[in-house]
């Protein structure tokens, strides 16, 4: 049983937890009232959860299902899948896997080895993979 793992590049949630650390730091050092303090204590939590977030994300795809998300994973098995596409948007490339009963899985295409994704659900699938004409 082969399983691949395919994961967000580190370097964006770490960058992430530098800039929450330095929010926390200034939260620490630079406030005097407690109103202040509380909303930059609340910023860099929000801004950490986002980094664990990203930190955590993974999508493995195994022999029969893909496994997605961070915290709370998902679990979609590969004989419910109907299509798989790429997308341009204004952000870049989305992957979008089609399942049965109207359900679509979306694969950001900032995910490192994003080709590679995709072609191990069309190679374990045996579905082509459906891109528009200007995508290379």
């Amino acid at each position: 049983m082969s399983v691949d793992t395919f994961r967000f590049p580190r370097r964006r949630s770490l960058l992430l937890f530098c800039l929450a650390t330095v929010f926390l730091l200034g939260a620490v050092i630079g406030q005097a009232s407690l109103t202040g303090f509380v909303a930059s204590s609340a910023f860099a939590l929000v801004v950490a959860a986002i980094g664990a977030s990203e930190w955590m994300y993974s999508v493995r795809v195994t022999d029969a299902e893909i496994d997605a998300g961070s915290f709370m994973r998902r679990q979609y098995a590969l004989s419910s899948i109907k299509a798989i596409s790429v997308r341009r948007t204004k952000g870049g490339r989305t992957g979008a896997v089609e399942l049965q009963g109207g359900r679509t899985l979306w694969l950001d295409g900032g995910i490192a080895r994003f080709d590679e994704l995709l072609q191990a659900i069309s190679s374990r699938t045996s579905l082509p993979i459906t891109k528009p004409i200007w995508d290379p």
